[in-house]
């Protein structure tokens, strides 16, 4: 759809780089920057200087921060501390899994079809409480997510019981 303006009837066109968008490809600018509106008072380099950056700026800025060499670099330099990292909460992960599976292979009511939902249910409190969210902040957080998957269909004593018995978050 091309747009127009009262005072030029022909829009303006940009072309963005092959690599943002695909080759050929145009946008439909809606004013040209002659129409924009000017800042008031004098006219002084002050006042006409922009702080947006041009699309061109910012193409270039993204082709170097995503240029192969730059990102093999910034991965190499974190890569131990990344494979750290995840080991600790990968071991942390599984264990409340498995505590949570046992609440549900302990209730016998629960059938294996939804444990995926209750897993979940878990898994968010989780990444919560090691994103470092916690005491009222947590709770509030976690009763949120107990009504969503209530609305699920899940049962509510389970998941106040994952809540509690894995994370020690007590839901009101």
């Amino acid at each position: 759809m091309l747009a127009s303006n009262a005072i030029d009837s022909e829009p303006a066109r940009c072309t963005i780089s092959s690599r943002a968008t695909g080759p050929g490809r145009e946008c439909q600018v809606a004013r040209s920057a002659q129409h924009l509106p000017q800042s008031p008072g004098p006219a002084s380099a002050h006042n006409q200087r922009s702080n947006v950056k041009s699309d061109t700026i910012r193409i270039e800025t993204y082709d170097a921060k995503t240029a192969p060499t730059t990102v093999s670099l910034k991965v190499a330099s974190m890569l131990a501390p990344m494979k750290s990292l995840f080991a600790t909460r990968c071991a942390s992960f599984v264990a409340w899994e498995l505590l949570i599976q046992g609440n549900l292979n302990q209730s016998g009511s629960i059938p294996t079809i939804q444990y995926p939902f209750y897993l979940n249910f878990g898994r968010e409190i989780g990444g919560l409480a090691t994103r470092g969210i916690a005491g009222n902040a947590l709770i509030l957080m976690a009763t949120s997510l107990h009504a969503k998957y209530v609305a699920f269909g899940l049962d509510t004593a389970m998941l106040k019981l994952i809540a509690d018995d894995v994370f020690s978050v007590t839901i009101p």
